[in-house]
């Protein structure tokens, strides 16, 4: 099951409602925005690292149109799939990875 949870407006940006509903999560994902750019961040994970942070854009598709000839669309996530890469002491990451270079 996923849920979707809106975060505060102040500093903290922490969950509205019982601060017991952050600690029931297995995972928590953020999702924050500036600008076009969008990105995920791992708030909390269970048995995974937290902190990981991905950036994306979203981009609008149009699907057809409805019957009074107005566009029907939707978005897709757009993510750059290539990243730079430093010094290769990721945990699983090939030896034959050249450090300083763009890897996939």
């Amino acid at each position: 099951m996923v849920l979707v949870h809106h975060t505060g407006k102040g500093a903290t940006k922490e969950l509205r409602g019982h601060s017991s509903l952050f600690a029931a999560l297995d995972p928590a994902v953020e999702v924050s925005r500036d600008g076009e750019r969008r990105e995920w961040q791992v708030a909390k994970s269970k048995d995974g690292q937290d902190g990981d942070e991905q950036p994306f854009k979203l981009q609008i598709e149009t699907l057809g149109t409805d019957g009074y000839g107005d566009a029907v669309t939707s978005c897709v996530v757009v993510r750059d799939l290539v990243k730079k890469a430093g010094p290769f002491s990721t945990p699983g990451a090939p030896v034959t990875c050249p450090p300083g270079r763009p890897a996939i």
